[in-house]
Parts: C-alpha cells; structure tokens; sequence
C-alpha cells in the first residue's frame, strides 16, 4: 500500500488532490488543523486523518510518529497548506509577516523534516506555489515572497534529496475557483479578469490535482525541481493587478 500525505486537505485544492490520488491508487493522509475538515475528506476517501497544524512543531511529531506505527513508510507528500491576507505591504505588520513565512515556508519545512526519515526511495514531494511569484498583485503583502521562497526550497530539496531517489517539484496555480478566490473578487471583478486569459474561465482544485497526479507518477520520474503553471495562460496577458 502507497501512502500520500496531503496538507491542507480539508478543502478546496487541498481536497481535489486527495481524491485524484486516492483515484490513483494511494491510500491518502489527510493532515489539516481542523479536525472536522480533515476527518472529512478522510471519510470521502477512505484514508486516514491526521491532525496538525504546520505551524507548530509538536503536532506534526505527533502525526509522523502515527504515519511510523501505523504505516511504516510513506511515498508521496503534497505541501498545500497555507494561508494569504489581503493587504497592501503598508498594510503588513512584523508579526503578520512572521504568520505567513511560519505557515507557507516553515510549515512545509518542518513537514519535509518530519516526514523524510519515513520516505521510501522512489517518493516525490509536491509544493504548491503560486503565480503571484512572477506576477505579484497589488494586495497581497508578502504572500508572493512566501511563495518564492518555497519555490526555492522545492529546488534546494530536489538537489539534496535525488541520491535519495525522492523527487521534489512544484506546482503553481493561477485564479482557482474555491471559497477564497470567490470571496477576493466579490465585486465582478474575476469576471472581468477571466474573460482576457486565453483559456477564459477560472481553474478548478482539479485542474490542480489532476497535474499533481502527474508530478507523483511514473510518468514524471525523470523531472525534478520543477514548477509548472496552471493558468490558463495567465501570465501570458498578466498584468501587476492581478493576483492568485
């Protein structure tokens, strides 16, 4: 039995990508800190929930040792976690700032170390970026440098991690339809947005999922350090304003 652990799999992306690898064969560990969303996605796959919050150390002890016992091993990682606010970088405060990096960048690191001393040779791991790397909007604070930041740790991981056999690459969404996007652009303004990209509709979590499902299989086995975009062409007619 292979075992892929999911962060943030209590909904939206998070969500969609447990059930495509459950569809692939995966028996899934849904890690989120809220356990009515993680025992739920749990239930929907048939997998396991694990309790824990990225951002706190002992938690995530917690849930490796129970991945240890109980499974013994694991093959695939997912770092969906994480977490934006919207705000101008006057807007930002220190300890606003710390929350982010803490949750976006620390949160998959701690999770990699935990995690690590039970990956088989053959696992891969899959950060999930965004497209606000390279087209920053107006009103995110720091959340692009959070995601730079993780984009470089996919790339440090994927040097120090290949003699093990373990693959590390990301994946970079654009404007995805979930409960937070809809709540950002709550006056028409993704509409408009939506209607200059190439592929003119909003992404969906499996649109997401569904490359993730690639970056773990066979089929990528010679691909590692990467970032993918899935943006329907955002960036090709991106401008500064407009955000993922």
């Amino acid at each position: 039995m292979k075992i892929a652990v999911i962060t943030g799999a209590g909904q939206g992306i998070g969500l969609a990508i447990a059930q495509r690898v459950n569809r692939d064969g995966y028996h899934v560990v849904a890690l989120d800190r809220v356990a009515e969303t993680a025992e739920r996605t749990a239930e929907l796959v048939g997998g396991t929930a694990c309790v824990a919050d990225v951002s706190r150390d002992e938690s995530l002890g917690q849930c490796a040792a129970m991945l240890r016992d109980t499974f013994g091993s694991v093959d695939v990682l997912v770092n969906n976690a994480g977490y934006w606010r919207q705000e101008t970088f006057e807007e930002g405060t220190e300890d606003g700032a710390r929350d982010i990096f803490d949750v976006n960048v620390l949160g998959a690191w701690r999770v990699v170390r935990h995690l690590l001393p039970l990956f088989n040779p053959g696992g891969a791991i899959v950060n999930v970026t965004s497209i606000a790397v390279s087209c920053p909007p107006f009103d995110l604070g720091l959340y692009p440098a959070t995601k730079a930041a993780l984009l470089g740790l996919t790339r440090q991981l994927a040097v120090q991690l290949g003699p093990r056999g373990i693959r590390v690459n990301a994946v970079a969404p654009g404007l995805i339809r979930t409960a937070g996007s809809q709540k950002a652009y709550e006056d028409g303004g993704r509409d408009r947005l939506l209607a200059t990209l190439p592929i003119p509709r909003a992404g969906e979590p499996e649109d997401i999922a569904d490359v993730v499902s690639f970056l773990v299989g066979h089929d990528s086995r010679y691909i590692t350090g990467e970032e993918i975009r899935v943006d329907g062409g955002f960036l090709l007619v991106g401008a500064t304003d407009r955000g993922a």
